[in-house]
């Protein structure tokens, strides 16, 4: 019977290692299955119709569009802000195309609430602010609004009357419309969180200037990531639930050493400001202005990153919904590590940086890491480890071009300057062959 019963034992255990190296086979393939495929969407149940925040398309408009169709069949999700009475009319015309960004004018008569009237501290605001609440109203039943934009721009924090108007009239905005759709603000190019955060506490949606070239910075594009980084931290020091947006450039020549770098300009701030924490982008200005050659190229430009982040499977979607992950490494091991920039003119506070900088999500079965090369002149060699010891393949979401392929579990590859890249990791063999 001993004998017996220790081979009923021995078999046991026996069934029992085999079943737990088993399971254990599984759970492997399983992380490594997680990995090409996360499942995350923090976005599914939002409406696929509908701008972000209230549903799922992604936030790219153009202030004062020459053309809203034209906009519109470009890949724009949205159009406007606009200022004249003449865009207005193209902007409602057009409404029908495209969600809009509908601006809200402070008036009492035929006096325009500006900066300098609110410097007197006897100003009546009661018809400002009735004037807001009647324009609601009036528009609130426009299913094509999507964002509200409150002027006049620029407030400034330090203003007891500027505060006190923006309160009461963003309470206003939201006390009649019934869709509580988020207000907006155009806010400077030199604010800094400090000056950002009573606006957080305020507005949904911040959005800043985010203009390089208005402080000299054409060269120094690093800056972008502090001008957006501003955004995020006012929006945390306030507690609040803002989303960030950043308000790219597009209204001044590029000098003629930077004029032929201007696609890779455009796509280098895009993705530094996605990087840092922008949930959408709004192009400043599409108005055609004398001096301006360049506005065709520019505006060709935008129009290829919007048809690119936007659409049900785009990349702003990865960037809307994905979820940070943290399985890879990012190595500089050849160019630059460190970039430098001073945020606001005049001003001897300096800031340094990463020169790379990248942010990996998952979303769905993307796994994804974005990486923005802002050296001006340097091309930068990154080392990506932490990727399965597999064949797995690297592939660039921006370009939909295949870029390599690792199976030791590390990819190196050169990142020229002001490039940005969205690397996609699929699991197998390239069908294409090595590059």
């Amino acid at each position: 019977m001993d004998i017996v019963h220790n081979k009923n034992q021995e078999r046991a255990r026996l069934m029992r290692f085999f079943f737990l190296a088993a399971a254990a086979a599984l759970a492997v393939n399983a992380v490594a299955v997680d990995f090409f495929r996360p499942g995350f969407d923090d976005g599914k149940a939002l409406p696929a119709d509908r701008i972000y925040p209230a549903g799922r398309i992604f936030p790219f408009t153009g202030f004062s569009p020459f053309s809203v169709a034209v906009t519109a069949k470009a890949g724009f999700s949205m159009a406007g802000p606009v200022y004249s009475d003449g865009q207005m009319r193209k902007l409602k015309a057009g409404s029908e195309l495209l969600p809009i960004v509908w601006p809200l004018r402070a008036v009492d008569g035929r006096t325009t609430l500006t900066r300098k009237l609110l410097d007197n501290p006897r100003l009546d605001l009661d018809p400002y602010v009735e004037s807001i609440e009647k324009q609601v109203r009036k528009a609130a039943s426009n299913p094509n609004i999507a964002w509200w934009y409150l002027m006049p721009e620029e407030l400034r924090p330090w203003r007891k009357l500027d505060m006190e108007f923006l309160h009461r009239a963003v309470t206003t905005i939201r006390e009649n419309d019934p869709q509580r759709r988020p207000v907006w603000m155009y806010l400077p190019n030199h604010y800094n969180a400090e000056q950002l955060r009573p606006f957080a506490a305020e507005l949904e949606i911040i959005g800043k200037g985010m203009y390089p070239s208005q402080f000299d910075k054409e060269r120094e594009r690093i800056w972008c990531r502090w001008s957006m980084e501003s955004e995020t931290e006012a929006i945390r020091q306030a507690g609040s639930r803002s989303i960030p947006i950043a308000v790219v450039e597009m209204f001044r020549q590029p000098s003629p050493e930077m004029l032929p770098k201007l696609e890779s300009l455009v796509r280098h701030d895009i993705y530094l400001a996605l990087i840092s924490g922008a949930k959408g982008i709004a192009v400043f200005s599409l108005a055609e202005r004398g001096g301006f050659s360049a506005h065709r190229r520019y505006f060709s430009a935008y129009a290829f990153e919007a048809g690119r982040l936007g659409g049900p499977e785009g990349i702003g979607q990865i960037f809307l919904f994905g979820r940070p992950m943290n399985d890879l490494k990012v190595k500089i091991v050849e160019g630059p590590e460190r970039l430098k920039t001073t945020p606001v003119p005049r001003k001897d506070e300096v800031r340094e940086y990463p020169s790379i900088a990248s942010s990996e999500l998952g979303w769905r079965d993307n796994h994804v890491l974005a990486l923005v090369n802002s050296s001006d002149d340097a091309p930068v060699t990154v080392e990506i480890s932490g990727l399965p010891a597999e064949p797995v393949r690297i592939t660039d979401l921006i370009t939909n071009q295949e870029l390599g392929r690792s199976d030791s579990g590390t990819f190196r590859y050169i990142i020229s300057p002001y490039q940005a890249v969205c690397l996609k990791f699929n699991q197998g063999n390239s069908t294409r062959g090595d590059k």
